[in-house]
């Protein structure tokens, strides 16, 4: 089995902001294995917040991966790779992606069916609309209407968040997940989340920082959400 890869940039239609940061484009690298004519294909998309980034990727990928000899069992084929990513999780996640679908492919089956699931009952995905120039709300729901649900990036301030919520809201009615993406103090996070309830918002994500878990306890002893 032939191993490659390829640098890749995702550039943004919108810059994407959240409560940390905004981003123009996002690299990425795609992982290519390949054997008797069939390509499995996988993306490492690493994030800074977690310590990863693409010049990691590339250098494991650089120094050389040991491939398994027999390719007749996907997870066997997983036990021999993953641990020589290197603890990147996102290499980890390129290669499970390749592998499987590379088996699958030489298999015949869609990776639904190996994996046992129905695909009737798949999850609904969402649409983000990121922290942004106001005046591009409208747009973004535009481009979101084709999905069941839309995701709300907040973590601004109480008085940002509830206009950014109330201009989504002049434009369409559909369900929303919120992702404050650690912005919130307890105090905002008790008033937003009751604020959110009335406005058909499923759940709010992420709304402290991660260490913070004294004041997530609170909020959960407060909030109206599950």
């Amino acid at each position: 089995m032939n191993l490659s890869y390829t640098n890749f940039r995702i550039n943004c239609n919108h810059p994407f902001g959240i409560s940390r940061s905004t981003h123009d484009y996002y690299d990425v690298v795609f992982v290519y294995l390949e054997e008797g004519g069939i390509i499995g294909r996988g993306e490492a998309a690493p994030s800074g917040r977690y310590n990863e980034f693409t010049s990691d990727i590339t250098g494991v990928l650089d120094d050389g991966i040991s491939l398994p000899q027999s390719m007749d069992d996907p997870i066997a084929i997983s036990d021999a790779v993953l641990p020589q990513c290197k603890g990147i999780k996102s290499l980890e996640v390129a290669f499970s992606m390749a592998i499987l679908d590379w088996w699958c492919q030489k298999e015949g089956m869609p990776l639904y069916e190996y994996l046992g699931a129905d695909p009737s009952k798949a999850p609904k995905t969402s649409y983000t609309i990121s922290i942004g120039d106001m005046d591009l709300i409208p747009e973004k729901v535009k481009e979101g209407a084709p999905y069941h649900i839309l995701k709300v990036k907040l973590g601004m301030g109480i008085e940002k968040d509830k206009a950014i919520m109330n201009a989504i809201r002049r434009e369409t009615d559909q369900l929303i997940r919120v992702d404050a993406n650690e912005g919130w103090d307890l105090e905002s996070g008790i008033e937003m989340s009751n604020w959110l309830a009335d406005r058909n918002v499923e759940f709010v994500e992420q709304p402290f920082k991660s260490t913070n878990l004294k004041d997530t306890a609170e909020l959960r002893k407060s909030h109206p959400y599950p």
